[in-house]
C-alpha cells in the first residue's frame, strides 16, 4: 500500500537530504518522505504526486508553492515572521523536535486521505509488570527498550502514575500521555498524528512522556487505552512496543492479556515472596486463563550506579541490567 507523501523543501541541500534520510531511516511516520532543494522541483513533483504534508523553508514559499493543493503546508522558519494563514516551526532545533512540532500542527487539521494500515511482518508487544514495589520494573523496562531499539524500531510506554520522567530525562515535555487519553475519549480521526506529535527520542529509543497526574491514568478506561494502542499497532512502523505497566491503571489484567510477553520483576525477601504467591494464586482464577503462560519472572540486578541520577538512563544499556536483559532476550522467540 502506498503511503501519503511528506515533502520537505529547503535550499540547503545537505539539510533537506539529511532531514529526509532521518525520517526514512526511523520509518515511524505514516508517510513517504521526499526532499527538495528548489520550489521548481517541488512544484513539478507535486503535479504528478499529491502531497499530504509539506514543510517548506520560508525562502522557498513562492506563489506556485502556495497554490499547491496540499493537505497541510507548514513553514520551516529561520526566525522571520511567517505570513498568515500558515503555521511554522523553527528550523534550528533538533530534527526530532521539528517532527514533533510539525505533527502537532498537522494533527490539528483534518486530512484529505484515509490512513492505510501498515503491513507488519512482525510486531512484538512486551509488558513489564509486578505487584511489588522497588523491584527494578522501570529500570528493566527502559533497558529492554534501549536494547531492542539498537536493532529495530521500538516504542516505550510508561503507564505509571508518578513516573518522574521530566527529572529522569532532564527535560520538560510539551505533550504527554495525558493528552493522548483526552483525544482518545473524543475518538478523533487521525489519532496517530496526535501520537506522533507526542513521541520523543532518547538515543534510538522512542517514548511517549507519561501522564502528568496520576488521576489521568487512574480514570482511564480500557477502551480508551486500547484505542491508542491499536492506532500505534495499525499505523506506525514499530516492531517492538514496551509497556511499563503501573498499578495506577485500574484494569492491568486486560492490558497484560493484550501483551505478547510479560516480564515480572521479583524480589526474594519473605514479604515479597508472600505477595507473589498471592498474585500467582489469583491468576489461577478461570477469568485470567492464559495470563500465567505469558509471564517470565526476572530478578533485576542491583545497579552499581543506582545511587546517582547523573546520566542514569544512558548508563543502563551497558550496566549489569543491560547484560542481564541481553541474556534474557537470547531465550525469547
Amino acid at each position: 500500500m502506498k503511503r501519503s507523501i511528506f515533502a520537505v523543501c529547503d535550499p540547503e541541500s545537505e539539510y533537506a537530504e539529511n532531514f529526509a534520510d532521518y525520517l526514512n531511516q526511523k520509518n515511524q511516520l505514516p508517510f513517504e518522505v521526499h526532499a527538495f532543494t528548489s520550489p521548481e522541483a517541488l512544484v513539478a513533483f507535486a503535479r504528478e504526486h499529491p502531497i499530504e504534508l509539506l514543510l517548506v523553508n520560508a525562502s522557498a514559499l513562492t506563489r506556485e508553492v502556495k497554490l499547491l493543493e496540499t493537505g497541510k503546508l507548514v513553514i520551516l522558519s529561520e526566525g522571520e515572521e511567517c505570513p498568515d494563514p500558515y503555521d511554522s516551526v523553527y528550523k534550528y532545533q533538533s530534527t526530532s523536535r521539528i517532527v514533533q512540532e510539525t505533527m502537532a500542527v498537522y494533527g490539528e487539521g483534518s486530512t484529505r486521505y484515509s490512513l492505510l494500515p501498515v503491513l507488519h511482518k512482525n510486531i512484538t508487544v512486551f509488558g513489564v509488570y509486578s505487584p511489588l514495589g522497588r523491584c527494578g520494573k522501570t529500570t528493566f523496562a527502559l533497558t529492554l527498550g534501549q536494547e531492542l531499539a539498537r536493532t529495530r524500531p521500538t516504542l516505550y510506554l510508561s503507564l505509571d502514575g508518578w513516573s518522574g520522567f521530566s527529572a529522569l530525562m532532564k527535560r520538560d515535555f510539551s505533550r504527554s500521555f495525558s493528552d493522548l487519553l483526552y483525544y482518545a475519549r473524543l475518538r478523533e480521526e487521525g489519532m496517530i498524528h496526535r501520537i506522533n506529535s507526542a513521541v520523543v527520542t532518547k538515543e534510538h529509543l522512542d517514548y511517549i512522556p507519561p501522564v502528568t497526574l496520576e488521576d489521568d491514568i487512574r480514570q482511564a478506561t480500557w477502551e480508551d487505552l486500547e484505542y491508542i494502542l491499536n492506532e500505534i499497532v495499525s499505523y506506525s512502523n514499530y516492531e517492538s512496543i514496551i509497556i511499563d505497566i503501573g498499578n495506577a491503571f485500574p484494569d492491568p489484567f486486560r492490558l497484560i492479556q493484550w501483551c505478547g510477553t510479560v516480564f515480572l520483576p521479583v524480589l526474594e525477601d519473605p514479604v515479597s515472596v508472600c505477595k507473589l504467591n498471592q498474585f500467582e494464586h489469583f491468576l489461577t482464577d478461570p477469568a485470567y486463563n492464559g495470563i500465567g503462560e505469558k509471564i517470565t519472572k526476572v530478578n533485576v540486578p542491583l545497579l552499581s550506579c543506582a545511587h546517582s541520577s547523573d546520566n542514569y538512563v544512558e548508563k543502563l544499556l551497558w550496566s549489569e541490567t543491560g547484560e542481564y536483559v541481553r541474556e534474557i532476550l537470547k531465550h525469547q522467540p
